[in-house]
């Protein structure tokens, strides 16, 4: 069902933001991605043009500039 909704959202040429991982951790490492929500893609109507653009986010540092240390990790990347 979601991914049906997903397709149709992409055939409607709306913009769509994906988090794979499905998750949230501290950063030090990468979960399992769920597939599965790439699959609308294969699903979308066949005039739509989908553009994937893969990304990582990484929370380096403080809003003050420092250096984000390890034991504060999961205040900032939950």
């Amino acid at each position: 069902m979601q991914r049906a909704h997903l397709a149709d959202r992409l055939g409607g040429k709306q913009s769509l933001v994906l988090f794979p991982e499905g998750t949230s951790s501290s950063g030090t490492r990468v979960g399992s991605f769920k597939s599965a929500l790439f699959g609308a893609v294969e699903d979308a109507p066949s005039d739509a043009r989908v553009n994937l653009q893969p990304l990582t986010i990484a929370f380096t540092r403080k809003r003050s500039g420092e250096a984000l240390s390890d034991a504060e990790r999961d205040r900032f990347a939950w």
